[in-house]
């Protein structure tokens, strides 16, 4: 499947490949499986069908390359989170296709750096498997304002700082330089994040609720 192309022009550096196609970053199925979501250096979000093999939606909330994402099912809503090099996570609603929140990055991370993967902590429940048919445009967000779960998004920098924030407040639960290089993977599970980098490091992280 052919699926994220830069815009034409005569010349572009935001895009690599001579300007003919732009890189895929990130990938996640769907809570059902049935789709997957791609990320691309041509700052968009596309969700495309595994049946058709064709896209279904293209979401641009960045303004520069995305670089991760992470689908989940919280209080019956599809979200979809997305994070990029213009330093912001978004938070979307897949099937209403509503924009819930923009998370800009923390001031207190000091140099120039760019959002580089992200994960969610979730606790351990089937409820986040199934999405809710009563979800509408004129919904969505009390329900996503009022969410019964904790979610907290956990996000890697280029320069080396590990930020988790509170998905439905917004607010910073943590935010440290635990790395010297660019956090190159991240991986939640339970009450723990690994993350690895570019100073040769894993470094295994307890988050206590």
């Amino acid at each position: 499947m052919k699926v994220h192309h830069p815009v034409e022009s005569e010349i572009d550096l935001r895009f690599g490949s001579l300007n003919i196609k732009a890189e895929i970053w990130s990938l996640e199925f769907s809570p059902c499986s049935k789709k997957i979501a791609t990320c691309s250096e041509d700052q968009t979000v596309k969700i495309t069908s595994l049946e058709t093999k064709q896209t279904i939606t293209t979401f641009k909330d960045h303004t520069l390359a995305v670089t991760c994402l992470s689908w989940i099912i919280s209080s019956g809503l599809s979200l979809l989170i997305s994070c990029s090099d213009d330093n912001t996570i978004v938070i979307r609603e897949t099937v209403t296709s509503v924009k819930l929140k923009t998370l800009p990055l923390p001031s207190e991370v000091i140099g120039f750096c760019t959002l580089t993967y992200l994960g969610v902590l979730t606790p351990n429940s089937e409820s986040f498997k199934t999405h809710s048919s009563e979800i509408s445009e004129v919904n969505v967000r009390e329900i996503f304002e009022t969410c019964r779960h904790k979610i907290t998004i956990v996000c890697g920098s280029e320069n080396g700082y590990l930020i988790l924030r509170d998905m439905v407040a917004g607010n910073v639960l943590y935010n440290e330089r635990v790395h010297q290089g660019s956090i190159e993977g991240l991986a939640c599970q339970g009450g723990r994040v690994v993350t690895c980098s570019s100073d040769c490091c894993v470094q295994v992280h307890s988050v206590v609720k």
